[in-house]
């Protein structure tokens, strides 16, 4: 038996099984949205907002972006980035804290290029000083390979003392970009 006897053992367990839920969940959820669209793709901001609908109580996360839907195929792998970011926000970040705030942000190219990335930033702030792990764990890796191995675009993930920052770039195939004006920012409640 382990140092520590079998309670330790069962926290372990239970945390895993915790965020093995969280993760299967996130999945089915993205299932449905694409269910609903007959797999035809999901619109961005409904996508941030069903990733974070778990996670924000006050008002305390604001989504703002163009319309974008996202390709059937892509639609999968960033609600995965999502889902690590908002459970990571939850755990250790701007959402485990009462003045805590989640800004995603998302963006077309410039003057309309057909073949430029689209752009989504997440950036925390109000939480707890951050401290980088030691050593990357399972959703760090989500975060940061799963864009590039996917859909060939690219992450840059900072956990900086004021919060955690990611940007994503996605191909242009991936995404498009209807002729329809922007959203006004909208936050979750």
């Amino acid at each position: 038996m382990r140092r520590g006897g079998r309670r330790g053992y069962s926290k372990l367990t239970d945390e895993f099984i915790d965020v093995l839920n969280g993760r299967i969940n996130a999945l089915a959820n993205t299932h449905a949205l694409l269910s609903r669209s007959r797999w035809k793709g999901v619109g961005l901001g409904e996508l941030v907002r069903t990733e974070l609908a778990f996670w924000t109580k006050t008002k305390n996360a604001l989504i703002e972006g163009p319309e974008i839907d996202l390709a059937a195929e892509a639609t999968q792998p960033v609600a995965m980035v999502l889902h690590e970011l908002a459970t990571n926000a939850a755990k250790y970040g701007a959402l485990s804290s009462a003045h805590g705030r989640v800004l995603v942000r998302w963006r077309g190219p410039a003057n309309g290029h057909s073949n430029g990335k689209l752009v989504l930033e997440w950036r925390e702030t109000g939480g707890p000083p951050v401290t980088a792990p030691t050593v990357a764990g399972f959703g760090t890796s989500v975060i940061c390979d799963v864009i590039p191995y996917e859909l060939g675009g690219a992450v840059r993930y900072e956990l900086a003392r004021d919060g955690a920052c990611c940007r994503l770039e996605i191909p242009a195939k991936w995404w498009s970009h209807p002729t329809r004006a922007a959203r006004a920012p909208q936050e979750v409640q």
